[in-house]
């Protein structure tokens, strides 16, 4: 049988794809990057017809890499980013450029839903709060404002939902992609009512069926087959979103797990058995591809984005060939100088608003308890803690119990930040071994579709292995837990003062 499956990660700025081997080992790997359309202030999108060109290069060359042809390829399966709206016509066609997740030109919308009670109506079946990158608004948008596209419209789904169509002619989607934003919790099926609350009911016959993440959506078809290398016939499986590959890719496959994502943003994902049941209106909830279990997911808008800046603003840069860029050597040496707590500095991570564990578009960033005792090694520390914090912001709101938390992006690669992180979230921090989470995560997918794997969790313990654990120190944990009440304290006191400064800026045409 064979036993070599290709995973493809398909991120918002680049795309990859790995040959992967049973024991989880990549041996031919290949990414391209991608370009984002902005074509308007809040518009983000993506030509649907290039990201197609540019996975079958990848998974072509991903071939060539590990030197192998199509006829070793036992299974395909995607990871993808998720929500948004890549939209085909009635023939097939893309029906202009794909909306992506970060997209804001519902805004307003989403404004109008909080207002009139519609985001609480439509969490307290979802479990997810709405936001202007989701389906619903984006597609409220469409309707509102161009009817013609509304009219054209064939199928509304998710970016690996559109590869899969590319690969097989087949229109699904699998239950991560799924859940957001029309699954109900508690029957775990699409709930038309929430169609009929949003004015949305002409997306009934829109909405592709949705799979097991695990199943098999068809196969490559001919014309797939002559871009990509593989060959007719191969097995392509529905793959998932990207947090839950991630999760996967992490080993986070059971109850009391947690993965923290500290990369662009700083997204908290924990994995839980049951439906979950609150009224406050915060964070996602999707379908894990394991079966029987929820991840309840936090995406914090900036994560490392926060040290980007302050080692540019602060000028601790190193040379490279590709320019300049954070010397963490230097910034690790600063924060050490510096004790938990920062001497008393606090830092809000908000560079670009928030949206988890609260949503407040005009949230900025910004130091507390400056004073003339204050270093370098305060301000930055205070950097490394305010992201921390948020994390643990987002793990208290959703009030429930990690054991272990994995971490991994690219702020698992300090070991300050993550000694860090474990003792201001109090809980085991676990680095998996490896990178490229997202294609391990669609490669074992793609290997429990094809029985490769009898499940999850077999997979997870035959391929995902350790490479760090952190403890928590319970001296700076009790420092921290001190720290938190102000960090919070803080984000009620600032909202006013947010808010105001965004009214200053636009009455002096001031960019902030």
């Amino acid at each position: 049988m064979k036993d070599l499956v290709i995973g493809v990660d398909i991120g918002t700025s680049s795309i990859k794809a790995a040959v992967v081997t049973l024991r989880g080992e990549r041996i031919g790997t290949a990414s391209e990057k991608v370009s984002v359309i902005r074509s308007k202030d809040g518009f983000s999108g993506q030509d649907m017809n290039v990201v197609w060109e540019v996975v079958a290069s990848c998974i072509n060359n991903s071939m060539r890499a590990a030197k192998v042809s199509g006829d070793a390829i036992a299974a395909v399966a995607c990871a993808g980013q998720g929500d948004g709206a890549w939209m085909i016509d009635k023939t097939g066609k893309p029906l202009g450029q794909a909306v992506l997740w970060n997209d804001t030109r519902a805004g307003e919308i989403v404004n109008a839903w909080k207002q009139n009670g519609l985001l609480a109506k439509v969490y307290a079946k979802t479990a997810t709060a709405l936001w202007p990158g989701a389906m619903a608004p984006i597609m409220a948008w469409f309707r509102d404002t161009n009817p013609g596209v509304i009219k054209s419209l064939g199928t509304v789904f998710c970016c690996k939902d559109w590869i899969n169509y590319c690969l097989t002619g087949e229109i699904a989607t699998d239950r991560s992609d799924g859940t957001i934003p029309f699954t109900n919790v508690e029957t775990r099926r699409i709930d038309h009512s929430i169609l009929k609350d949003l004015d949305l009911s002409f997306l009934d016959d829109k909405i592709p069926a949705v799979k097991d993440s695990f199943s098999v959506i068809g196969t490559v078809h001919n014309g797939a087959a002559l871009k990509t290398g593989l060959l007719p016939g191969t097995p392509v499986v529905t793959g998932l979103i990207d947090v839950a590959a991630n999760a996967v890719g992490a080993g986070v496959v059971s109850s009391g797990q947690a993965l923290l994502i500290l990369g662009t943003t700083s997204l908290l994902a924990a994995s839980f058995g049951e439906s979950p049941r609150d009224n406050r209106t915060i964070g996602a909830t999707v379908l894990h591809a394991v079966d029987k279990q929820w991840l309840r997911v936090f995406g914090a808008q900036s994560g490392t984005p926060n040290v980007d800046w302050m080692a540019h603003g602060f000028n601790l840069l190193t040379d490279t060939k590709d320019g300049k860029i954070p010397d963490f050597i230097l910034i690790d040496k600063l924060i050490e100088t510096s004790p938990a707590g920062a001497r008393g500095v606090l830092y809000h991570p908000f560079l670009g608003g928030e949206r988890a564990p609260f949503v407040e578009p005009n949230a900025a960033s910004g130091f507390f308890g400056i004073n003339a005792l204050t270093n370098a090694g305060d301000l930055c520390r205070s950097v490394y803690e305010g992201v921390a914090l948020s994390a643990k912001h987002c793990l208290t709101e959703m009030d429930f119990a990690v054991k272990k938390i994995a971490i991994t992006g690219g702020g698992a690669r300090s070991d300050v930040w993550c000694r860090i992180i474990a003792d201001v979230m109090n809980c085991e921090l676990v680095v998996p071994e490896g990178e490229e989470l997202g294609i391990r995560g669609a490669a074992i997918t793609a290997g429990v579709g094809i029985g490769l794997y009898t499940s999850y969790e077999e997979a997870a313990h035959l391929i995902v292995k350790e490479h760090k654990r952190y403890f928590p120190n319970p001296e700076n944990v009790h420092i921290y837990d001190d720290l938190f009440p102000i960090y919070r304290g803080l984000i009620d006191s600032m909202k006013e003062y947010w808010g105001k400064r965004k009214a200053f800026l636009e009455k002096h045409s001031v960019y902030g």
